[in-house]
């Protein structure tokens, strides 16, 4: 790996891609963010042939956590896999559990990473082939990584794939897709499916679908399939057996077949893959919006570049994947975590992989998907190292595995966790692990009773073999490890001060008796990580909400409460927020449709509809949110679009457990002015409706938090019916989308940031007519929760970003516009977040005019 001190990323490599006439030198720098330095990097060997690093980075405006894979495909041990989930491309998992799926059936896993982008129905948008059998194609692939037979990894793009099928009497037809999900729109087309699909096509009406019978029916590259018609239905959702293909036809196929073909003809199909990919073992796309190159011979691809587009301003967690003479290496770059890791444009990521070496280099999946998955020394099975942004993972439709086939041999060397060296406070107790590997890096278990712990230096003692205890005094030693003729030994630094600790987490939601074990931090004045135990703090406790135990584990009390604690070392202290009571429960969370069906009244007929979106449609938390689409336009009365919420039996109502004491809901607003609600009914039976906002309150336009408070007086347990909107007023109706996620039941009051930055103060103001050669737009963002986050904040001046500045302590954003003779109108645009990732509603946005000074001179 490479490892310099800065990645520096010069104005004179951006200027060698983007010309000087269409890009201002801001812009470049823009696009540059300056040179990241490395704080920190870690590396160890993973398998043979198979290395983990891992990055921080950090510039004046951002850090960044990237974890990095390197892998030589070529290697005799290493064996890539392509997989997704149950072997079909029907199913939605996270990287972890098809990680499962893989060693439940042998596989000695040793890394995952998320793959393609994907449908809410489970199917990834591009090529996936496992060991050399094509699972799901569509006829493009915007990018992809083959590897081939021989091991070479490959990076591909705008791949074509070509198939046909052939008839006796010589009628070809060209096949557009196989195993990909067909919608209404497909008028003209033939898609092929196999049992890799799932059970049935799951396909509209409208089509024609023929069953083949198969010797195999299995699809390979380069390799030609006969069978014979075996049926020929006039209906959709055909059922897909073993041993059977269907082809399912649309438009002037659709006529032919219902003219021409015959039960018991012969057919013939052909599939192929250009650039010489019919030979590729196994491949993995990047075939949506965000499917990029980002590098190609080692120059940035020009269009990522370009910042007329949105999409290049965005920071995000990325995967990217990337080859280096021979090599393959997988980038895994967390975001959307300020204090962890901020994100990186496409660009930025250009850039880091250019400066690195890289060859080639291709953007897939990322976002909240972005997963890495890597055995750590000594143990059996990988475990998750990076940070997805959901704060847990998200269910996706591929990954890419490596497994180790290299043998078990005996124990050749010692693991200690922690790593050396081990920085531990005074009077602090370590808790110690001594795992095993073998020559070849696999997990041997070393048995606690064979191992044998000395200790050089004054600098403590071990209280049996898995626990070190601190002296009260500064000094330096070792820790000794032996077990048979195998040793390894330790460095060990006790220090008597700390800079500053933390616990986590900060805000705890406890039931009444339940018990939560703090996890504590503590670093020095070079902040590295020094090892304290619960007994070195002081813990006080307000509210009445429990007690604390040396081990750091509160226990709280019986009864509802909030309070805080406050943990102190010597001058400094840090505060949790507690609150004694019932964790929300969610009713909806809008991942999936079970549960949940729509209908609506006074509404254009089947307007109301509810499906599942995924990203980039507004997603709040998750892999989907829930798309409510209505349309009340030119019909008198109360108009309603209606989400049913069933039990478990799909019995209409689901019953909410205990006593919450309201509900709430994220929702992305379309600023159609319609009225959310909520329908309840009570333990007697008694029905009403809750408002979520008030008459005409769906005013905004991107996400907000809405809730309904339930009265002292209900009789539980109530029964939510179902989630709705409605109209009665006339001159308003319209048509419009509206998404939900996570529909909650509260049950105390916790210290929970929910709303989104405001802003003040715009200027110019509002329809100003400003007398300036070059105006300063300002105004003042505030958040007196978790306060504005930096990174987010973005400034659009006639639908363009344009470079602003932020002053954390006033609050204020300022840019600056460039000079110009003309007379101009402009419109502002600010968008920003908290540091909880709660977006402003509404943004900032206005229009003012500039009349430049040159023009009233001459009047």
């Amino acid at each position: 790996m490479l490892k310099p001190n800065k990645l520096d990323i010069t104005s004179e490599q951006v200027s060698l891609l983007v010309s000087s006439e269409s890009k201002s030198q801001k812009q470049i720098e823009s696009l540059n963010e300056s040179s990241w330095s490395i704080d920190k990097e870690d590396t160890v060997q993973v398998a043979p042939g198979v290395r983990h690093s891992h990055q921080l980075l950090r510039n004046g405006k951002f850090q960044q956590s990237i974890h990095i894979l390197q892998v030589d495909s070529h290697n005799q041990y290493i064996t890539p896999i392509v997989f997704s989930s149950k072997g079909k491309v029907e199913f939605l998992e996270t990287v972890g559990n098809m990680q499962k799926e893989l060693i439940k059936v042998g596989k000695n896993i040793i890394a995952g990473v998320n793959g393609d982008f994907f449908s809410w129905l489970g199917v990834p948008t591009g090529l996936q082939i496992c060991n050399g059998e094509i699972f799901t194609s569509p006829s493009t692939i915007k990018v992809l990584l083959a590897i081939m037979a021989n091991g070479q990894p490959l990076l591909k793009d705008q791949v074509k794939m070509n198939a046909t099928i052939s008839f006796e009497c010589g009628y070809k037809m060209p096949i557009e897709s196989i195993n990909r999900t067909r919608y209404l729109k497909h008028t003209d087309h033939a898609f092929l499916y196999n049992d890799r699909f799932g059970s049935s096509t799951r396909t509209p009406e409208g089509v024609v679908e023929i069953v083949i019978k198969v010797p195999d029916e299995r699809i390979f590259p380069n390799k030609q399939m006969t069978g014979e018609v075996e049926s020929i239905n006039q209906s959709a959702n055909t059922q897909i057996e073993k041993g059977k293909l269907v082809l399912s036809v649309s438009g002037a196929g659709a006529e032919w077949v219902q003219e021409q073909l015959q039960i018991g003809e012969r057919i013939t199909i052909d599939i192929s893959l250009e650039q010489g990919l019919n030979e590729a073992r196994h491949v993995i796309s990047g075939n949506s919006t965000l499917g990029y190159v980002l590098l190609k011979d080692g120059m940035i691809s020009p269009k990522i570049l370009d910042q007329e587009i949105p999409l290049n301003h965005d920071r995000h967690p990325r995967t990217m994947i990337a080859v280096k003479q021979g090599r393959l290496y997988i980038f895994v770059v967390d975001g959307r975590q300020p204090g962890h890791s901020n994100g990186i444009t496409l660009a930025e990521g250009a850039f880091y992989l250019q400066n690195l070496g890289m060859e080639a280099a291709i953007n897939i999946d990322g976002g909240g998907s972005t997963t890495c998955y890597i055995r750590q020394p000594g143990d059996e099975l990988p475990t998750i190292v990076n940070r997805p942004s959901d704060g847990f993972e998200r269910a996706v439709g591929n990954g890419l595995f490596f497994q180790s086939i290299a043998p078990i041999s005996t124990l050749n060397t010692l693991i200690i966790k922690p790593d050396s060296p081990i920085l531990v406070l005074a009077g602090s107790k370590v808790q110690i692990e001594v795992k095993g590997q073998d020559r070849f890096l696999n997990a041997v278990t070393v048995r606690p009773t064979k191992i044998i712990c000395s200790i050089e230096g004054n600098i403590g003692y071990m209280e049996g073999n898995n626990t070190f205890k601190a002296g009260t005094r500064a000094s330096c030693g070792k820790l000794n490890v032996r077990s048979g003729d195998v040793t390894q030994q330790c460095s060990i630094q006790v220090i008597e001060e700390i800079a500053r600790f933390e616990i986590h987490p900060t805000t705890i939601v406890v039931e009444p008796n339940g018990e939560i074990e703090f996890d504590i931090h503590a670093f020095d004045h070079e902040d590295r990580k020094v090892w304290i135990s619960p007994d070195q703090l002081d813990w006080s406790i307000h509210g009445g909400i429990g007690s604390v135990s040396e081990r750091g584990v509160l226990q709280a009390s019986q009864t509802v409460k909030q309070g805080k604690i406050i943990a102190k070392y010597k001058e400094l202290e840090t505060e949790i927020q507690v609150s004694v009571g019932k964790a929300p429960v969610i009713l909806a969370d809008f991942d999936t449709l079970q549960g949940l069906t729509v209908y609506g009244e006074k509404a254009v007929a089947n307007s109301v509809t509810l499906t599942l979106a995924p990203r980039p449609e507004p997603v709040r938390f998750g892999t989907f949110s829930g798309k409510l689409t209505y349309d009340f336009t030119n019909i008198s009365g109360a108009a309603k679009a209606v989400i049913q919420l069933l039990d478990s039996n799909d019995q209409k109502g689901l019953e909410v457990e205990g006593e919450p004491y309201r509900f709430g809901l994220w929702v992305y607003g379309d600023s159609n002015n319609h009225w959310l609600r909520i329908g309840i009914s009570d333990a007697n039976g008694e029905s009403r409706s809750l408002s979520l906002t008030e008459p005409g309150g769906l005013n905004w336009t991107g996400w907000k938090y809405v809730y309904a408070d339930i009265a002292d007086n209900t009789a539980f347990p109530i029964t939510v019916r179902y989630l709705f909107i409605t109209e009665t007023n006339d001159a308003n109706k319209n048509a419009g989308t509206l998404y939900f996620d996570r529909l909650r039941a509260e049950y105390v009051k916790i210290d929970e940031d929910l709303e989104g930055p405001v802003f003040s103060h715009p200027i110019p103001s509002p329809n100003q007519i400003v007398k300036d050669d070059h105006p300063i737009v300002r105004l003042t963002l505030k958040d007196n929760e978790s306060g504005v986050e930096p990174s987010s904040i973005q400034v659009w001046i006639n639908g363009k970003v344009v470079e602003h500045t932020f002053d954390s302590a006033t609050g204020v954003v300022s840019a600056q516009i460039a000079s110009s003779s003309q007379k101009r109108s402009y419109q502002v645009v600010v968008e920003a977040a908290d540091r909880s990732g709660n977006p402003m509603v509404p943004k900032a946005s206005w229009r003012f005019e500039r009349v430049p000074l040159q023009n009233l001179n001459e009047s």
